[in-house]
């Protein structure tokens, strides 16, 4: 999801886009649900994957976690790099938020991991706080992104 804004950040293409009337937040909001869309269906073949070979495991509850947990990775870097007007600062933001979950520098007791298998059983109040922290994120992405649209996005 973080490369959603990459093309409008190049100077030729935002003379383009400040010209035109369709607005940058439906443009961003349908990538936006485009790449929701696309993760999910992602996520579902491969648990169906998973299934074919034998593997047993709570399979709606595993899918949506995941999707949940997908969203938020690339929430996260798609506010960092509209934050920050480049997409390396997206991507660098959820690795290193990914790689302080792996080497345990924020752990499973922390407020601060997201993930919502805590030694293998769904943590539903992290599952909820999951969820709001997705819509938390994704209201502050279009927030920015009218935002930088109105007064940064299209200064002369």
């Amino acid at each position: 999801m973080i490369p959603i804004t990459k093309w409008e950040l190049e100077t030729s293409v935002k003379e383009i886009v400040c010209t035109k009337a369709w607005s940058y937040i439906k443009s961003v909001s349908i990538r936006l649900i485009c790449g929701f869309l696309l993760i999910t269906v992602m996520i579902v073949t491969f648990a169906f994957i998973m299934q074919f070979k034998n593997c047993v495991f709570p399979f709606w509850e595993y899918v949506s976690v995941t999707i949940l947990y997908a969203v938020f990775l690339g929430i996260l870097g798609l506010c960092f790099s509209q934050f920050a007007g480049n997409v390396i600062v997206g991507y660098l933001a959820v690795l290193g938020y990914w790689s302080l979950c792996q080497f345990r520098i924020i752990c499973e007791g922390d407020m601060l991991y997201m993930f919502p298998f805590v030694k293998g059983i769904i943590d539903m109040e992290r599952v909820w706080i999951l969820l709001g922290t997705d819509i938390v994120l994704i209201s502050s992405f279009q927030v920015m992104a009218k935002w930088s649209k109105k007064d940064f996005f299209c200064r002369k």
